[in-house]
């Protein structure tokens, strides 16, 4: 499953390539290539941020550009059911942490359209008390909102590795 490597600290803003990454920090990732990473949302600590809050981490993968990462504050995982092969919450969790290919014109990469652009969003860190929230309802524009009725099974004893 994909949660992050380790709950370590975020290292500091890079001094050397501070022009580059003025509003983010430089992180080594797989095979010692540089990363940019940004924190979005408010990280203020109160009493339900500690036992509710984790942190989520999307990661963006452009060929021929720097990695991408972005750290954001979270107090309940929304898990999307709407899909077939969905049919409990380790497959929801699967789910929201698999590859996902995107495509487009708008990502800069000197390949222009034939650039491999790969996002995939990690569980960063887990709080105390994990919330998770199942998406039941699904939008349509031609047949507006419906509910979705399928059970969705958990185990007693949920491991994230």
């Amino acid at each position: 499953m994909g949660v992050a490597s380790g709950n370590a600290p975020h290292p500091a803003p890079a001094s050397a390539n501070a022009d580059a990454t003025a509003d983010g920090w430089l992180e080594v990732g797989a095979k010692q290539r540089a990363a940019v990473t940004r924190s979005s949302g408010a990280s203020s600590s109160t009493p339900i941020t500690q036992i509710f809050g984790g942190l989520l981490r999307s990661e963006l993968r452009v060929t021929g550009k720097q990695d991408s990462i972005t750290t954001e504050p979270y107090q309940a995982l929304q898990l999307d059911i709407g899909a077939n092969d969905v049919r409990n919450v380790v497959d929801a969790l699967k789910r929201l942490t698999a590859h996902e290919k995107l495509e487009g014109s708008g990502f800069n990469s000197p390949h222009g359209k034939n650039a491999t652009v790969v996002k995939q969003t990690l569980i960063d860190t887990l709080p105390p008390v994990l919330i998770l929230h199942l998406k039941r309802f699904h939008f349509d524009a031609e047949g507006g909102t419906t509910k979705i009725w399928k059970k969705v099974g958990y185990p007693l004893e949920l491991e994230i590795p």
